[in-house]
């Protein structure tokens, strides 16, 4: 599925591709990525993987990065299943900012570095 939305005035491509692999949204403007995610479906298990979410640096601090976990929350709703996330510090954010931007939308720490999603 691909459509457009607007975030703080500008005018976003979403890109969003499903497959028995998992779920991929990119966020781009005109011909840039500027953000995504990966979900990935874990074998014989009803819940998905959150392997990445990542924002260009130029684009950080805009609110993409929400409305890019928003998708990827309706995504779970959609489809029932719980999402799985191992926090990984590795930019501008901390162990526990991460924690809080996850759990500021609906993320449960199950212990420290590990959140689940429950549509």
């Amino acid at each position: 599925m691909d459509f457009h939305v607007q975030i703080n005035n500008e005018k976003f491509r979403v890109i969003e591709q499903e497959s028995n692999q998992g779920y991929n949204l990119i966020l781009a403007k005109d011909d840039l990525i500027v953000g995504s995610a990966t979900l990935e479906y874990y074998p014989n298990i009803d819940s998905l993987y959150f392997n990445r979410l990542f924002v260009q640096d130029e684009f950080r601090g805009q609110g993409l990065a929400s409305e890019i976990l928003k998708r990827v929350i309706n995504y779970s709703k959609k489809t029932q299943k719980k999402i799985h996330n191992e926090l990984n510090p590795y930019g501008d954010l901390d162990l526990e900012q991460l924690t809080k931007f996850y759990t500021d939308h609906g993320f449960i720490e199950i212990k420290k570095g590990l959140l689940y999603f429950i549509p």
